[in-house]
């Protein structure tokens, strides 16, 4: 979280631990998190959403 803390702007990071670990770090602004792809390309696999609203740990309960 430090690595995109950086960045600022940062609203959350949900995690889900597992055999199929993921991470959704969700930025307030697109131009952060252009920054922040920018710097941490080297060290993570990036796949593009077009809502993580639609994630299911994301909906409410």
């Amino acid at each position: 979280m430090a690595a995109f803390a950086l960045h600022e702007a940062l609203d959350c990071i949900i995690t889900r631990a597992g055999s199929c670990s993921y991470v959704f770090v969700v930025f307030r602004f697109v131009a952060e998190s252009g920054a922040a792809l920018e710097v941490l390309r080297a060290f993570i696999s990036v796949e593009y959403t077009s809502s993580v609203t639609s994630h299911p740990l994301l909906l409410p309960h």
